[in-house]
Protein backbone atom coordinates (compact mmCIF):
# COMPACT_ATOMS: atom_id res chain seq x y z
CA UNK A 1 0.00 0.00 0.00
CA UNK A 2 3.01 2.78 0.77
CA UNK A 3 4.60 1.94 -2.62
CA UNK A 4 1.50 2.50 -4.29
CA UNK A 5 0.77 5.72 -2.45
CA UNK A 6 4.28 6.67 -3.25
CA UNK A 7 3.54 6.12 -7.03
CA UNK A 8 0.27 8.29 -6.80
CA UNK A 9 2.31 10.97 -5.16
CA UNK A 10 4.87 10.82 -7.87
CA UNK A 11 2.54 11.44 -10.91
CA UNK A 12 0.65 14.44 -9.21
CA UNK A 13 2.13 18.23 -9.69
CA UNK A 14 1.39 20.54 -7.02
CA UNK A 15 1.18 24.09 -8.49
CA UNK A 16 0.99 27.00 -6.07
CA UNK A 17 1.68 30.02 -7.69
CA UNK A 18 0.52 31.69 -11.26
CA UNK A 19 4.43 31.50 -12.09
CA UNK A 20 4.70 27.71 -11.56
CA UNK A 21 1.44 27.48 -13.59
CA UNK A 22 3.17 29.67 -16.43
CA UNK A 23 6.38 27.93 -16.33
CA UNK A 24 4.31 24.58 -17.39
CA UNK A 25 4.01 26.41 -20.81
CA UNK A 26 5.86 24.65 -23.53
CA UNK A 27 5.38 27.13 -26.49
CA UNK A 28 6.38 30.32 -26.56
CA UNK A 29 3.46 32.92 -27.05
CA UNK A 30 0.99 31.34 -25.72
CA UNK A 31 -0.48 29.01 -22.94
CA UNK A 32 0.54 25.09 -24.10
CA UNK A 33 0.13 21.99 -21.21
CA UNK A 34 -0.05 19.44 -22.94
CA UNK A 35 -0.91 15.59 -21.73
CA UNK A 36 2.02 13.69 -19.92
CA UNK A 37 -0.08 10.68 -19.71
CA UNK A 38 -0.74 9.81 -16.05
CA UNK A 39 0.70 12.97 -14.85
CA UNK A 40 -1.99 15.11 -13.10
CA UNK A 41 -1.27 19.40 -11.76
CA UNK A 42 -3.09 20.50 -9.11
CA UNK A 43 -3.40 24.48 -8.91
CA UNK A 44 -3.79 25.39 -5.47
CA UNK A 45 -4.00 28.95 -6.61
CA UNK A 46 -5.99 31.84 -8.78
CA UNK A 47 -4.90 31.67 -11.60
CA UNK A 48 -5.98 35.51 -13.45
CA UNK A 49 -4.72 36.50 -16.94
CA UNK A 50 -5.76 40.39 -18.57
CA UNK A 51 -5.44 41.59 -21.44
CA UNK A 52 -3.12 39.32 -22.86
CA UNK A 53 -2.43 38.24 -26.60
CA UNK A 54 -1.78 34.83 -26.82
CA UNK A 55 -0.99 32.11 -29.87
CA UNK A 56 -2.76 29.37 -28.22
CA UNK A 57 -4.46 27.82 -25.05
CA UNK A 58 -4.04 24.02 -24.26
CA UNK A 59 -4.94 22.63 -21.12
CA UNK A 60 -5.08 18.90 -20.41
CA UNK A 61 -5.46 16.66 -17.01
CA UNK A 62 -5.69 19.86 -14.60
CA UNK A 63 -7.75 20.47 -11.47
CA UNK A 64 -8.33 23.76 -10.57
CA UNK A 65 -8.79 23.95 -7.24
CA UNK A 66 -9.16 28.31 -6.80
CA UNK A 67 -10.81 30.60 -9.44
CA UNK A 68 -9.93 30.55 -13.20
CA UNK A 69 -9.44 33.82 -14.86
CA UNK A 70 -9.14 34.87 -18.83
CA UNK A 71 -10.35 38.04 -19.25
CA UNK A 72 -10.02 40.55 -21.93
CA UNK A 73 -7.61 37.94 -23.78
CA UNK A 74 -6.88 37.30 -27.75
CA UNK A 75 -6.18 34.05 -28.66
CA UNK A 76 -4.91 33.60 -31.75
CA UNK A 77 -5.16 29.71 -32.52
CA UNK A 78 -7.43 27.13 -31.09
CA UNK A 79 -8.20 26.47 -27.39
CA UNK A 80 -8.34 22.78 -26.67
CA UNK A 81 -8.73 21.83 -23.12
CA UNK A 82 -9.67 18.77 -22.08
CA UNK A 83 -9.45 16.06 -18.71
CA UNK A 84 -10.02 19.34 -16.46
CA UNK A 85 -12.06 20.34 -13.34
CA UNK A 86 -12.78 23.82 -12.32
CA UNK A 87 -13.51 24.12 -8.12
CA UNK A 88 -14.09 27.32 -8.44
CA UNK A 89 -15.44 29.86 -11.00
CA UNK A 90 -14.44 30.02 -14.40
CA UNK A 91 -14.46 32.95 -16.31
CA UNK A 92 -13.46 33.25 -20.30
CA UNK A 93 -14.81 36.31 -21.67
CA UNK A 94 -12.02 36.78 -24.14
CA UNK A 95 -11.69 37.12 -28.25
CA UNK A 96 -10.78 33.52 -29.78
CA UNK A 97 -10.09 34.13 -33.36
CA UNK A 98 -9.71 30.16 -33.80
CA UNK A 99 -11.81 27.35 -33.17
CA UNK A 100 -12.78 26.10 -29.11
CA UNK A 101 -12.71 22.64 -28.64
CA UNK A 102 -13.09 20.99 -25.38
CA UNK A 103 -14.31 17.95 -24.02
CA UNK A 104 -14.22 15.97 -20.25
CA UNK A 105 -14.78 19.10 -18.43
CA UNK A 106 -16.41 19.38 -14.77
CA UNK A 107 -17.18 23.07 -13.71
CA UNK A 108 -18.09 22.94 -10.05
CA UNK A 109 -19.62 26.26 -9.82
CA UNK A 110 -19.79 29.05 -11.71
CA UNK A 111 -18.84 29.75 -15.78
CA UNK A 112 -18.56 32.93 -17.34
CA UNK A 113 -18.36 33.32 -21.13
CA UNK A 114 -20.19 36.88 -21.32
CA UNK A 115 -19.10 38.92 -23.81
CA UNK A 116 -16.65 36.32 -25.54
CA UNK A 117 -16.48 36.22 -29.21
CA UNK A 118 -15.69 33.18 -31.23
CA UNK A 119 -15.03 33.91 -34.74
CA UNK A 120 -14.40 29.97 -35.73
CA UNK A 121 -16.35 27.15 -34.20
CA UNK A 122 -17.05 26.54 -30.45
CA UNK A 123 -17.43 22.68 -29.98
CA UNK A 124 -17.98 21.21 -26.10
CA UNK A 125 -18.38 17.43 -25.39
CA UNK A 126 -18.92 15.94 -22.09
CA UNK A 127 -19.15 18.98 -19.78
CA UNK A 128 -20.48 18.28 -16.92
CA UNK A 129 -21.33 21.91 -15.22
CA UNK A 130 -22.75 22.04 -11.33
CA UNK A 131 -23.48 25.82 -11.06
CA UNK A 132 -24.70 28.65 -13.74
CA UNK A 133 -23.22 29.00 -17.12
CA UNK A 134 -23.25 32.65 -18.79
CA UNK A 135 -23.25 32.86 -22.22
CA UNK A 136 -24.70 36.82 -21.80
CA UNK A 137 -23.67 38.67 -24.89
CA UNK A 138 -21.22 36.25 -26.77
CA UNK A 139 -20.87 36.20 -30.12
CA UNK A 140 -20.76 32.50 -31.91
CA UNK A 141 -19.60 31.78 -35.71
CA UNK A 142 -21.67 28.59 -34.61
CA UNK A 143 -21.83 26.52 -31.35
CA UNK A 144 -22.18 22.79 -31.10
CA UNK A 145 -22.78 21.82 -27.75
CA UNK A 146 -23.12 17.30 -27.05
CA UNK A 147 -23.39 14.74 -24.73
CA UNK A 148 -23.54 17.24 -22.05
CA UNK A 149 -25.31 18.06 -18.16
CA UNK A 150 -26.36 21.85 -17.30
CA UNK A 151 -27.59 20.87 -13.60
CA UNK A 152 -28.05 25.01 -12.80
CA UNK A 153 -29.20 28.01 -15.00
CA UNK A 154 -28.00 28.96 -18.27
CA UNK A 155 -27.90 32.00 -20.08
CA UNK A 156 -27.44 32.77 -23.45
CA UNK A 157 -29.16 36.03 -23.11
CA UNK A 158 -28.14 38.80 -25.93
CA UNK A 159 -26.05 36.14 -27.61
CA UNK A 160 -25.78 36.23 -31.20
CA UNK A 161 -25.40 32.37 -32.53
CA UNK A 162 -24.76 32.18 -36.68
CA UNK A 163 -25.42 28.47 -36.24
CA UNK A 164 -26.17 26.45 -32.95
CA UNK A 165 -26.29 22.39 -33.05
CA UNK A 166 -27.33 20.68 -29.57
CA UNK A 167 -27.32 16.53 -29.40
CA UNK A 168 -27.82 14.66 -26.11
CA UNK A 169 -28.10 17.65 -23.90
CA UNK A 170 -29.45 17.94 -20.36
CA UNK A 171 -31.00 21.13 -18.97
CA UNK A 172 -32.12 20.40 -15.69
CA UNK A 173 -33.00 24.01 -14.69
CA UNK A 174 -34.15 27.35 -16.29
CA UNK A 175 -32.65 28.64 -19.57
CA UNK A 176 -32.78 32.21 -20.21
CA UNK A 177 -33.24 33.25 -24.04
CA UNK A 178 -33.80 36.80 -23.97
CA UNK A 179 -33.01 38.50 -26.84
CA UNK A 180 -30.93 35.81 -27.98
CA UNK A 181 -29.98 35.90 -32.02
CA UNK A 182 -29.98 32.62 -33.52
CA UNK A 183 -29.68 32.29 -37.80
CA UNK A 184 -29.82 28.56 -38.05
CA UNK A 185 -28.95 24.99 -36.51
CA UNK A 186 -29.93 21.63 -36.17
CA UNK A 187 -33.44 20.38 -35.72
CA UNK A 188 -32.65 19.53 -32.27
CA UNK A 189 -31.55 22.69 -31.15
CA UNK A 190 -33.86 24.80 -32.62
CA UNK A 191 -37.12 22.30 -31.27
CA UNK A 192 -35.47 23.38 -27.84
CA UNK A 193 -35.48 27.04 -28.42
CA UNK A 194 -38.58 26.55 -29.27
CA UNK A 195 -39.81 24.80 -26.39
CA UNK A 196 -38.27 27.38 -24.61
CA UNK A 197 -40.24 30.11 -26.24
CA UNK A 198 -43.00 28.17 -25.39
CA UNK A 199 -42.39 28.02 -21.58
CA UNK A 200 -41.93 31.24 -21.59
CA UNK A 201 -45.21 32.19 -23.44
CA UNK A 202 -43.19 34.07 -26.26
CA UNK A 203 -45.36 33.41 -29.41
CA UNK A 204 -43.48 35.32 -31.71
CA UNK A 205 -39.80 33.73 -30.93
CA UNK A 206 -41.39 30.18 -30.91
CA UNK A 207 -42.78 30.24 -34.43
CA UNK A 208 -39.24 31.71 -35.21
CA UNK A 209 -37.58 29.09 -34.16
CA UNK A 210 -40.05 27.20 -35.41
CA UNK A 211 -39.61 28.08 -38.75
CA UNK A 212 -35.75 27.72 -38.36
CA UNK A 213 -36.83 23.33 -37.26
CA UNK A 214 -38.98 23.03 -40.52
CA UNK A 215 -35.58 24.44 -42.77
CA UNK A 216 -33.23 22.50 -40.57
CA UNK A 217 -35.54 19.63 -40.97
CA UNK A 218 -36.02 20.21 -44.86
CA UNK A 219 -31.69 19.96 -45.07
CA UNK A 220 -31.84 16.84 -43.07
CA UNK A 221 -33.98 15.24 -45.65
CA UNK A 222 -32.35 16.33 -48.68
CA UNK A 223 -29.02 15.91 -47.66
CA UNK A 224 -30.63 12.13 -46.87
CA UNK A 225 -32.50 11.73 -49.62
CA UNK A 226 -35.84 11.54 -47.31
CA UNK A 227 -39.14 10.89 -47.64
CA UNK A 228 -40.25 12.86 -51.31
CA UNK A 229 -44.07 13.60 -50.29
CA UNK A 230 -42.64 14.87 -46.74
CA UNK A 231 -39.77 17.07 -48.78
CA UNK A 232 -43.00 18.40 -51.51
CA UNK A 233 -45.03 19.40 -48.36
CA UNK A 234 -42.41 21.00 -46.60
CA UNK A 235 -41.16 22.74 -49.95
CA UNK A 236 -44.74 23.92 -50.45
CA UNK A 237 -44.90 25.70 -46.74
CA UNK A 238 -41.77 27.41 -47.44
CA UNK A 239 -42.92 29.30 -50.51
CA UNK A 240 -46.26 30.08 -49.46
CA UNK A 241 -45.91 31.53 -45.61
CA UNK A 242 -42.05 30.74 -45.18
CA UNK A 243 -43.20 28.12 -42.53
CA UNK A 244 -45.83 30.47 -40.47
CA UNK A 245 -43.79 33.49 -40.45
CA UNK A 246 -44.96 35.76 -43.33
CA UNK A 247 -48.20 36.64 -44.01
CA UNK A 248 -46.96 38.62 -46.63
CA UNK A 249 -45.78 36.01 -48.77
CA UNK A 250 -48.94 33.45 -47.88
CA UNK A 251 -50.74 36.14 -49.57
CA UNK A 252 -48.77 36.69 -52.82
CA UNK A 253 -48.80 32.84 -53.17
CA UNK A 254 -52.65 33.38 -53.19
CA UNK A 255 -52.85 35.25 -55.56
CA UNK A 256 -50.54 34.23 -57.79
CA UNK A 257 -51.38 30.21 -57.98
CA UNK A 258 -55.41 31.42 -58.31
CA UNK A 259 -53.52 33.80 -61.46
CA UNK A 260 -51.69 30.94 -62.93
CA UNK A 261 -54.66 28.36 -62.65
CA UNK A 262 -57.49 31.36 -63.96
CA UNK A 263 -55.69 32.18 -67.03
CA UNK A 264 -55.15 28.37 -67.67
CA UNK A 265 -59.34 28.24 -67.60
CA UNK A 266 -59.76 31.09 -69.33
CA UNK A 267 -57.17 30.15 -72.40
CA UNK A 268 -59.56 26.92 -72.59
CA UNK A 269 -62.87 28.63 -72.91
CA UNK A 270 -64.13 27.28 -76.33
CA UNK A 271 -66.20 30.57 -76.61
CA UNK A 272 -63.86 33.35 -74.94
CA UNK A 273 -65.17 36.64 -74.09
CA UNK A 274 -61.60 38.07 -75.17
CA UNK A 275 -60.09 38.65 -78.60
CA UNK A 276 -56.40 39.04 -79.47
CA UNK A 277 -57.09 41.78 -81.47
CA UNK A 278 -56.85 45.75 -80.97
CA UNK A 279 -59.87 47.23 -80.56
CA UNK A 280 -59.61 50.35 -79.25
CA UNK A 281 -59.35 51.47 -75.59
CA UNK A 282 -63.11 51.46 -74.60
CA UNK A 283 -62.77 47.86 -75.37
CA UNK A 284 -59.65 46.95 -73.62
CA UNK A 285 -60.91 48.05 -70.61
CA UNK A 286 -64.37 46.78 -70.69
CA UNK A 287 -62.30 43.22 -71.53
CA UNK A 288 -60.02 44.18 -68.11
CA UNK A 289 -62.67 44.74 -65.97
CA UNK A 290 -64.92 41.47 -66.87
CA UNK A 291 -61.75 39.37 -66.14
CA UNK A 292 -60.90 40.99 -62.82
CA UNK A 293 -64.68 40.42 -62.01
CA UNK A 294 -64.56 36.78 -62.74
CA UNK A 295 -60.91 36.42 -61.06
CA UNK A 296 -62.69 38.00 -57.68
CA UNK A 297 -65.03 34.88 -58.43
CA UNK A 298 -62.58 32.25 -59.58
CA UNK A 299 -59.96 33.46 -56.06
CA UNK A 300 -63.39 32.31 -53.96
CA UNK A 301 -62.30 28.38 -53.56
CA UNK A 302 -66.52 27.86 -53.25
CA UNK A 303 -67.11 29.93 -56.66
CA UNK A 304 -70.18 27.63 -58.68
CA UNK A 305 -68.86 25.43 -61.27
CA UNK A 306 -71.34 27.53 -63.56
CA UNK A 307 -70.14 30.77 -62.93
CA UNK A 308 -68.62 31.10 -66.92
CA UNK A 309 -70.99 28.45 -68.23
CA UNK A 310 -71.76 31.15 -70.99
CA UNK A 311 -68.00 30.81 -72.51
CA UNK A 312 -68.63 27.27 -72.83
CA UNK A 313 -65.42 25.73 -70.91
CA UNK A 314 -64.57 22.46 -71.55
CA UNK A 315 -63.49 19.26 -69.93
CA UNK A 316 -59.36 20.53 -69.03
CA UNK A 317 -61.22 23.76 -67.68
CA UNK A 318 -62.72 21.69 -65.06
CA UNK A 319 -59.87 19.79 -64.44
CA UNK A 320 -57.93 22.91 -63.91
CA UNK A 321 -60.50 24.77 -61.96
CA UNK A 322 -60.57 22.27 -59.41
CA UNK A 323 -56.18 22.49 -59.01
CA UNK A 324 -56.93 25.79 -58.89
CA UNK A 325 -59.56 25.44 -56.19
CA UNK A 326 -57.19 23.11 -54.09
CA UNK A 327 -53.64 25.51 -54.47
CA UNK A 328 -56.39 28.89 -53.43
CA UNK A 329 -57.67 27.29 -50.78
CA UNK A 330 -54.47 25.82 -49.26
CA UNK A 331 -53.28 29.80 -50.11
CA UNK A 332 -56.29 30.91 -48.01
CA UNK A 333 -55.54 28.56 -44.98
CA UNK A 334 -51.65 29.63 -44.97
CA UNK A 335 -52.08 32.76 -45.09
CA UNK A 336 -54.72 32.98 -41.94
CA UNK A 337 -51.98 30.54 -39.96
CA UNK A 338 -49.17 33.00 -40.27
CA UNK A 339 -51.29 35.49 -38.76
CA UNK A 340 -50.57 33.01 -35.55
CA UNK A 341 -47.71 35.74 -35.35
CA UNK A 342 -49.91 38.14 -33.82
CA UNK A 343 -51.88 35.86 -31.79
CA UNK A 344 -54.77 35.04 -34.58
CA UNK A 345 -56.08 31.12 -33.83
Amino acid sequence: MLSEHRVMSENILEINSIQEFLSLNERKGGIYIPDKGDREIHVNCRIALFDLELTELTLYNIIFRDEFVLSGCRIDSKVMLSKCHFEKNAIFGSVYNKGWWCGSLTFHKHVNFIGAIFKDRFEAHDLNVNGRIHFTQATFESIYLTTSRFLDFVSFREAKINFFFLQDISFEDAVSLESTTVNSGSREAMRFLKDQAQKNNNKIEALDFYQKEMLALQEDLKAQNGNKAERFILYLNKISNNHGVSWLRAILFTLITAAVFFSIFVLLLEKPYYSYEWRGLDEFISLHAITFRYFVDFINPTHKMTFMDQYSPNGWSFIFDFIGRVFVGYGIYQTLSSFRKYGFK
